[in-house]
């Protein structure tokens, strides 16, 4: 499966998403990294006011490379297509999965644009357009690594809780996948068509409580 032709600066990366415990399909995201943003204002009004959009804007001051977005992403996608989202939308749900809290709104806030933002990582669901790319006012950067370049260690670890000893024994990337993965574990297990499957078959079609068996470990009358 390849990448769909995109502009200057947009970075295309392969998501192998698990939609069933024995089906797995490839899906694209789009990131395209702005630095120095003018309009974070502005952008923070207009998500409020977006509707449904297929791309969702990332402050980029919790993000320490692409692949942290792209976890995020590719559980939101999951979720969709399970029925089982805690937001009311693709984009939130991204934003969601980016925070290692379960408050909701917390996360939205944390992840989302804000007046003050100045690094934006646009992540779109499709190849974006020439109008989606325009909306950020800013440096469009070819590179994630200047995500890398710009993280601010301290800040990421005591946000995502990561104590300094486990940082002797990995990288803060993979502590911080290993939080995002291991909020809500059990989420995703079993798609919806997996578990209706299991519980129709138990259910008698006219919707009356089905009759309990009859044991056939009775005793029998004594003569």
């Amino acid at each position: 499966m390849e990448p769909k032709p995109t502009a200057a600066g947009v970075i295309p990366l392969l998501l192998p998403c698990k939609r069933t415990m024995s089906e797995i399909y490839q899906f694209y995201t789009y990131m395209t990294y702005y630095e120095d943003v003018k309009n974070a204002s502005k952008l923070s009004e207009d998500v409020k006011n977006s509707g449904e959009v297929d791309y969702v804007l990332v402050d980029a001051q919790y993000v320490v490379d692409g692949f942290q977005i792209a976890v995020a992403v590719n559980r939101a996608i999951e979720s969709q297509k399970i029925h089982l989202m805690d937001t009311k939308s693709l984009p939130t749900e991204v934003l969601y999965n980016l925070s290692p809290s379960t408050n909701i709104s917390g996360g939205l806030k944390k992840h989302g644009v804000s007046p003050d933002t100045t690094r934006i990582v646009l992540v779109a669901f499709k190849p974006p357009s020439k109008r989606v790319l325009s909306i950020v006012e800013g440096q469009l950067i070819s590179s994630l690594e200047g995500l890398r370049k710009k993280a601010d260690e301290k800040i990421l670890q005591k946000y995502y809780k990561i104590p300094d000893l486990e940082l002797k024994i990995g990288t803060l990337l993979d502590a911080i996948v290993t939080r995002l993965a291991a909020k809500e574990p059990m989420k995703g297990l079993f798609s919806t068509k997996e578990v209706s499957s299991n519980t129709s078959s138990k259910t008698p079609q006219n919707g009356k409580p089905a009759k309990k068996p009859r044991s056939n470990n009775r005793r029998r009358k004594r003569n």
